[in-house]
């Protein structure tokens, strides 16, 4: 350590954390890393972000100038690869120089590139939102020597944990932190705000079945329009954006009962107007889904299919599991089972245990080895 390395390390009061991120696109991962720096900056930890994420606040004072790849597809892996070696050199000077109290990284490029060099200079975890999608299996071999070098791998739903410990060396620490719910936005509505909310979708008395999440394949919203065209009476919303919105777009102009939002910004209003929320990932690389928490907190009951990676947090719910997605009228029945299981007193009770505020303070307690309070 260089003389002004340890004068600036000993000035430093608080906690420094380096969050190591690169996407292009916002989805739970991002909103996940966003929200928690957020709330450990609330308990004094300071952040440097090295990459790009779309929500993040970009603080030009504080923020870490490098520039890296995106995130390893089929299409741009090799390439990726070469610029991976001449970016852990920059990110390792970056550590030496800032001394960071942990690194925190989320994708499985940063993961397997840059945890080893890094490894030496500070403690590095990872955070696991899914299991590993099909596509992405030949990196297992190289994943598991990088995770030899991590100081843990935090998983948010035990499912990812058991296939990322299936993965790893048994001495590798897995942890299981579940994501969580903002409950000062997410909630259950008064009467007032959910006869608001309905006018606002223009509802009336039909059933207002929501479906929210990216728009692409792999979250198959296709279920959701052939719902909306077998059951007329229903009102679907999907919300949402990416590669299948022009589809869906176009598919709402035909139905008079199907209404397609695009991104929404707020979405605990549209909860609010809710009847039933319809999950139809496939269940590759699905660990604990935002939005299903998010239902739950405001007493909207869930309905999901057998293999879409969400089952057992829906039966936890008290929601309802079709068995085959396909089947519309397993939809219907389903629907109308959730809406009438009175689970509202099980939702809450999970609610309550997921709030954010619990969910830092694990987060905080891990990364500085149990000495934050």
């Amino acid at each position: 350590m260089s003389e002004v390395q340890f004068e600036s390390l000993m000035r430093r009061s608080n906690p420094l954390a380096l969050v190591i991120s690169q996407s292009e696109k916002l989805g739970g991962a991002e909103r996940f890393i966003t929200r928690l720096y957020e709330q450990l900056s609330m308990r004094s930890v300071e952040y440097k972000l090295a990459g790009f994420v779309p929500g993040w606040q970009v603080r030009p004072e504080t923020d870490v100038e490098v520039h890296l790849s995106p995130k390893w597809s089929r299409k741009n892996l090799l390439p990726g690869l070469l610029k991976s070696f001449r970016e852990r050199r920059r990110l390792a000077t970056v550590a030496r120089e800032i001394m960071p109290d942990w690194v925190h990284m989320q994708f499985k490029r940063e993961q397997i590139m840059f945890t080893e060099p890094l490894s030496s200079l500070a403690p590095v975890f990872w955070t696991e939102h899914g299991v590993f999608p099909p596509t992405m299996r030949p990196l297992i071999p190289a994943y598991a020597r990088a995770a030899r070098h991590c100081a843990g791998i935090i998983c948010v739903s035990s499912t990812v944990a058991s296939s990322v410990r299936d993965i790893v060396d048994p001495a590798v620490p897995v942890h299981v932190i579940e994501n969580a719910v903002d409950l000062s936005r997410h909630r259950v509505p008064s009467g007032v705000a959910r006869a608001e909310a309905r006018a606002q979708v223009r509802a009336g008395a039909q059933r207002v079945v929501v479906w929210a999440g990216r728009l692409d394949p792999r979250k198959r919203p296709e279920l959701a329009i052939r719902y909306a065209a077998k059951y007329s009476d229903d009102l679907v919303i999907i919300a949402g954006d990416g590669p299948l919105r022009a589809v869906v777009d176009s598919r709402a102009e035909q139905l008079s009962n199907l209404r397609s939002l695009g991104h929404v910004e707020r979405v605990e209003r549209l909860l609010d107007a809710a009847d039933v929320l319809m999950f139809t990932s496939t269940g590759h690389g699905e660990g604990l889904p935002t939005i299903i928490a998010e239902a739950t907190a405001q007493g909207v009951p869930v309905v999901t299919h057998a293999g879409s990676g969400a089952e057992d947090l829906v039966r936890a719910v008290d929601g309802v599991v079709v068995g085959d997605a396909g089947d519309m009228s397993e939809w219907r029945r389903g629907m109308d089972v959730a809406m009438h299981s009175g689970g509202s007193e099980l939702r809450s009770s999970w609610a309550a245990r997921h709030g954010v505020d619990v969910w830092a303070d694990e987060h905080l307690r891990l990364f500085t080895g149990g000495r934050a309070t």
